[in-house]
C-alpha cells in the first residue's frame, strides 16, 4: 500500500478514537466524518478547538437553523482547522443566505454548497459564483427533472466554481452519462459521476474508457462502485490518476485495513460506506503527492474545489441515508 495512504489511514483512525471525547450523542458515521476531515489535511482532531467550533455554530445561528443538524459535527470539525474560524462561518452563513434569495431550499446539501463555495472563491465573488450555481443547476434539472434535487446542490456548487460554462459543461454531463448507461445503473449515482467527469481537462473517450476500466479492476475484486454513494468517487479517482491498476490496489488494501480497525468493521458500517471513506483517503493522498511532484500527473487546478465539494457531499448524502435505514428499520 502506497505509505502515505498507510499513514493516513493510521491517522483517521487515531482521530477516531479521540473523537469519543466530543461525540457523545452523534452517529458513528458522523464521528467518522468528522475524523476524515482532519485526517484528509493531515492533521489530528483538536476536541477542545472542536467543542468551541460546535459553540460558535450554534451561536451564530438560530434554534432551528439547519447548521445545526447533520453537518454540525463535520463543519466544526474543519473550522477547528482554519485561523478565523469565526469569519470563514460568517462567509458560509453569507453564502447560503445569497442562496437562498436565488430559491434554493433550506437543505444539509445547500449548506454544504454554501461551505464549499465560501471557502473555495473570494468574497468579492459569492454574488457570480452563486447566480452561475443556480445557472448548472436549472440546466441539470432541465435535462433530468426528475434526477436533479438537493442533492445536486453541491455539485452545481462544484461546477459554478469551475471554468466550464453552464451550457457547455450540461451538455459534456449529458454525454458521459448516455456513454456510461452501457456500464452503470441509470439515477442519481451515474448522474453524479456525470458531474465529475466534465470537470476532465482530458479527452471524453479516454477519461470514459478509464472509468469502466477502474470499474472493471474493482469488481474484479469484489468492489462495486456501482452504488449512489460510491459513483460519484469513482469519477475523482479516476480524474487522479491515469494508473488504474495502482490506484485500484491501493483502494482494496485501504478498505481491507479499515475493516479489521474498530469502529471500522461490518458491525458499524456497511461495505458501501467503508469503501467510500477508504476511497475519500485514497483520493486525499494522491491529490496531495501530484500537488508535491510524486506522480508523472499534474492533478487540475480544480480537484482541491472538488474533492472538497464532494466530502460535502458524502458527509449530507450518508447521513441522510443513516437516517433512512434508521427509519426503516423501526418501521
Amino acid at each position: 500500500m502506497n505509505e502515505l495512504i498507510k499513514t493516513r489511514l493510521d491517522l483517521l483512525c487515531d482521530n477516531y478514537q479521540a473523537a469519543a471525547s466530543y461525540t457523545h450523542f452523534d452517529r458513528n458515521i458522523t464521528r467518522i466524518f468528522s475524523s476524515l476531515v482532519c485526517c484528509n489535511e493531515g492533521k489530528s482532531v483538536k476536541p477542545e478547538r472542536i467543542k468551541e467550533m460546535k459553540a460558535l455554530i450554534k451561536e451564530k445561528t438560530g434554534l432551528f437553523s439547519i447548521f445545526r443538524n447533520n453537518l454540525l459535527l463535520p463543519l466544526a470539525t474543519e473550522l477547528s482547522l482554519k485561523e478565523d474560524p469565526e469569519q470563514c462561518f460568517h462567509n458560509t452563513l453569507q453564502v447560503y443566505d445569497i442562496l437562498k434569495q436565488l430559491k434554493f431550499s433550506s437543505s444539509d446539501y445547500l449548506a454544504a454548497a454554501a461551505h464549499a463555495i465560501s471557502t473555495g472563491c473570494e468574497a468579492y465573488d459569492y454574488n457570480r459564483i452563486c447566480e452561475r450555481m443556480k445557472a448548472f443547476y436549472m440546466d441539470m434539472k432541465e435535462n433530468h427533472p426528475f434526477l436533479t434535487g438537493q442533492d445536486d446542490y453541491v455539485y452545481a456548487a462544484m461546477l459554478a466554481m469551475s471554468d466550464l460554462s453552464p451550457q457547455s459543461g450540461t451538455s459534456r454531463m449529458e454525454l458521459f452519462y448516455i456513454n456510461l448507461k452501457k456500464c452503470f445503473s441509470s439515477g442519481n449515482g451515474l448522474q453524479s459521476l456525470s458531474h465529475i467527469l466534465c470537470m476532465a481537462e482530458e479527452n471524453d473517450t479516454l477519461v470514459t474508457d478509464r472509468v469502466v476500466s477502474l470499474h472493471h479492476k474493482l469488481k474484479e475484486n469484489r468492489f462495486d462502485m456501482n452504488h449512489p454513494y460510491t459513483l460519484s468517487i469513482l469519477g475523482i479517482l479516476a480524474l487522479i490518476t491515469d494508473d488504474v491498476d495502482a490506484i485500484c490496489n491501493d483502494l482494496v488494501k485501504a478498505h481491507d485495513y479499515l475493516k479489521e480497525q474498530k469502529g471500522f468493521g461490518s458491525w458499524s458500517l456497511t461495505k458501501a460506506q467503508r469503501l467510500l471513506i477508504a476511497s475519500a483517503v485514497v483520493a486525499s493522498a494522491y491529490a496531495d503527492q501530484a500537488k508535491s511532484g510524486t506522480l508523472k500527473n499534474t492533478i487540475t487546478s480544480n480537484i482541491t474545489n472538488l474533492l472538497l465539494a464532494e466530502e460535502a457531499a458524502m458527509i449530507a448524502m450518508v447521513t441522510a441515508a443513516s437516517v433512512s435505514a434508521a427509519s426503516s428499520s423501526s418501521n
